[in-house]
């Protein structure tokens, strides 16, 4: 285990986290997450970044960072670069920022929301993709649209059964394709 002090001279660990808030460091940082309410700030660097249990506010800077809300009401923002995230259980916000995304659900995922999927870009690099293979309920893109798929307001949201909803702020039906989707 590596032992650093953050700006500030405190003491904390560059391979495992305590309980609470922290910030990593210009090199890509790995947190195991905590059952307890976490606060975590990767900046720079491709982190790998776990909330566990509790209701966690999850950030990743730059890089390609992995995010993982895991269990609870969680915020995940990816930052700059490509990221993956993916929320887990509970009623989750996911912020991808730039760079082309990955969000991620599987069954039982709850009421989530994606505040930036970018659907339009001409821009490969800039390109988000939702991966709904873990769930159950939705087989293809023909099943999406036709099933599962509406339109609420100004946003697209993907009714997966059993409660499961991911809501797409801003995002119009004309705009999405096969393409934006896994299966």
């Amino acid at each position: 285990m590596k032992f650093k002090y953050n700006d500030n001279g405190k003491l904390w660990f560059a391979d495992e986290f305590r309980v609470g808030r922290t910030n990593g460091t210009p090199d890509g940082d790995s947190y195991p997450g905590t059952n307890g309410n976490d606060k975590y700030n990767g900046l720079a660097g491709g982190d790998l970044i776990h909330g566990l249990r509790g209701n966690d506010l999850l950030r990743g800077g730059t890089g390609g960072d992995a995010i993982y809300g895991d269990g609870g009401k969680d915020t995940l923002y990816g930052g700059a670069d490509g990221d993956a995230l993916s929320g887990g259980k509970g009623n989750d916000i996911m912020t991808g920022d730039t760079g082309g995304d990955s969000f991620a659900f599987a069954t039982t995922f709850g009421a989530d929301v994606i505040t930036d999927f970018n659907a339009t870009t001409v821009v490969p690099s800039e390109h988000d993709v939702i991966n709904l293979s873990n769930v159950a309920s939705i087989t293809d893109f023909n099943d999406l649209v036709v099933n599962h798929l509406e339109r609420d307001g100004r946003d697209l949201v993907i009714r997966a059964g059993n409660g499961d909803t991911l809501r797409l702020e801003d995002v119009r039906l004309r705009d999405i394709d096969s393409s934006d989707f896994t299966f």
